[in-house]
C-alpha cells in the first residue's frame, strides 16, 4: 500500500467512533444495520491521481478579493511536495507526489471567502456533467453512499481561517461542515463527521442500489474581520471522505430492491 494512504487509518478510526455516537441520538438505525464502511479518496492531487474521481478545480471568491496587475488573486497551483505524516515516500515508483496550492489577499477586513470547487472530468479533461437550461458545466462530486465523514490534510499559515466543506443530500438539504482552521503551523490533518440530520430520511438508506445520494459541493476559505488579509497560501492534500452502506434492518428487505423486483418474471393479469 502506498505510504502516503496511511493517513486513512486514522480517518477510519475516527470514523468508527463517529458511527457509534451516530447511532446513540439517531432512531433511524444502529450500528447493526451497517453492513459495511469505508473512507475512500476525493483527490490527492498526485500524477497520477490516487482516486478513481476525475477533478478540475476552480476557484471563486468573495468580492473584496485582491485583482490588479500584479496581484490578479485568487490563484490555484500545484507544487511537488509529501507531508512528512503520511511517512516515507516510496522511491520504487513513477508516481509524482504533489499538493493543491490556493494563494490570495483581501483588500477589506471582512467575512471574506475563497471557494475551491470540483468539477468531475473524464480521462481525456472533458466536463461530464452540464447544465441542462445553461449548457455549463454543473460544479460538485457526486457519491453514490451517504457520506458520513469528510477531511483534509491542510497546510496552515498561522492565520485563523476557517475551512469548511459543503455536502448536499438526495434530498437537496445543503450542510455546511466546519473541518478546522488554518491557525497552526505545517500540516495537520482536519476532519468532522456530517450532521445526523442530513440523513434523518429512513428512504435515504433504502437507496442504495446504485443511486445517487450524496454530492460534494465545494470547500472554503473563510476570514474574519479581525483576521489579516495581506498575501496569504494554504496548501491542502488527501481529501477524502467515509461513507456508510446500509440497508434497512428488518426480515426480508432485499425484496424492495430494484435487482429483485427488475429480475421477477412479472405476468399482467389483464383479461
Amino acid at each position: 500500500m502506498n505510504n502516503k494512504l496511511t493517513i486513512w487509518s486514522t480517518a477510519l478510526f475516527s470514523l468508527v467512533l463517529s458511527v457509534s455516537v451516530y447511532a446513540q441520538f439517531n432512531t433511524t438505525y444502529t450500528t447493526t444495520d451497517l453492513l459495511d464502511t469505508s473512507t475512500r479518496l476525493l483527490s490527492d492531487f498526485d500524477i497520477p491521481e490516487g482516486s478513481d474521481i476525475n477533478i478540475q478545480w476552480r476557484l471563486e471568491s468573495s468580492q473584496y478579493i485582491t485583482r490588479t496587475e500584479e496581484k490578479p488573486f485568487p490563484q490555484l497551483g500545484f507544487v511537488e511536495a509529501f507531508p512528512n505524516t503520511y511517512g516515507r515516500i516510496d522511491i520504487n515508483t513513477d508516481k509524482t507526489y504533489r499538493v493543491m496550492g490556493v494563494r490570495g489577499a483581501f483588500n477589506l477586513k471582512t467575512y471574506n471567502y475563497i471557494e475551491m470547487v470540483p468539477y468531475e472530468i473524464d480521462r481525456d479533461g472533458q466536463y461530464i456533467r452540464f447544465d441542462s437550461l445553461t449548457g455549463e458545466p454543473l460544479p460538485g462530486v457526486f457519491i453514490q453512499e451517504p457520506i458520513i465523514r469528510i477531511g483534509m490534510t491542510v497546510w496552515g499559515n498561522g492565520r485563523p481561517y476557517d475551512v469548511e466543506a459543503h455536502v448536499e443530500s438526495s434530498k437537496g438539504d445543503v450542510v455546511t461542515i466546519p473541518l478546522g482552521t488554518t491557525e497552526h503551523n505545517g500540516w495537520k490533518l482536519v476532519s468532522s463527521a456530517i450532521p445526523s440530520r442530513i440523513y434523518s430520511n429512513d428512504k435515504v438508506f433504502k437507496d442504495l442500489d446504485n443511486k445517487f445520494v450524496s454530492k460534494i459541493l465545494k470547500f472554503t476559505l473563510w476570514s474574519t474581520p479581525d483576521d489579516p488579509v495581506d498575501d496569504f497560501i494554504v496548501y491542502f492534500d488527501e481529501i477524502f471522505f467515509s461513507i456508510a452502506i446500509s440497508k434497512p434492518f428488518y426480515d426480508g428487505y432485499e425484496l424492495e430492491t430494484s435487482d429483485v423486483i427488475e429480475a421477477i418474471n412479472w405476468q399482467s393479469q389483464e383479461e
